[in-house]
C-alpha cells in the first residue's frame, strides 16, 4: 500500500504526530536560514495537513485542480499554485473521488469548478483550460454528466 493508506490506517494520532514533526522541521529549517530545507519541509507539512483535512472531513473544495509537476504535484488552490513533493497519485488518494476527476494522466479537476466541457478540455471558473486525454474523453463526459445530474 501507499504511504497515504498507511497514515489513514494508523489513525488520527499518527497523522497529528506527522503534522507536529513536519511543523517542527519547518521551524528548524527557518531558524537555520536554510531556504531549500524549509521549502522541502513546508511541502511535507502541506501534504500531511491535507491528509488531516480529509481525515477530519474538512473541505478541499477550494482546490481547483491538481497537476503532476516534475516529481511531485502542483495544486491550484484559490488561484494560487502550491507545489508539493508528493506524487500526483498520492495526492489523488487523499482527495474525494466524488469531487475530483482525473481527466488526463497529469491532471485532475474539481468538478465544482468546471463551467464547460469542450472537445478534449475543461474550462474552469478561473478561465483556466485543463486538457482531457483522448482515451479518457468518453468516460470524462459520462462522469461529468452524472455529477451535473446529482
Amino acid at each position: 500500500g501507499s504511504y497515504t493508506t498507511y497514515l489513514f490506517s494508523k489513525g488520527r494520532d499518527k497523522i497529528l504526530k506527522k503534522v507536529g514533526e513536519e511543523s517542527t522541521e519547518v521551524i528548524i529549517g527557518g531558524k537555520a536560514n536554510d531556504k531549500n530545507e524549509t521549502v522541502y519541509e513546508i511541502a511535507d507539512l502541506a501534504y500531511h495537513l491535507m491528509v488531516l483535512m480529509v481525515d477530519m472531513g474538512i473541505s478541499v473544495k477550494d482546490i481547483q485542480y491538481v497537476e503532476a509537476f516534475e516529481r511531485g504535484s502542483r495544486l491550484m488552490i484559490s488561484n494560487r499554485r502550491v507545489i508539493s513533493k508528493w506524487k500526483f497519485s498520492e495526492v489523488m488518494q487523499v482527495l474525494p473521488q466524488s469531487l475530483f476527476l482525473q481527466c488526463h494522466r497529469a491532471f485532475a479537476v474539481n468538478l465544482s469548478e468546471v463551467t464547460s466541457i469542450r472537445k478534449y478540455e475543461f474550462a474552469l471558473k478561473s478561465k483556466t483550460v485543463i486538457p482531457i486525454s483522448k482515451g479518457r474523453y468518453a468516460d470524462v463526459q459520462r462522469v461529468f454528466a452524472e455529477y451535473l445530474n446529482n
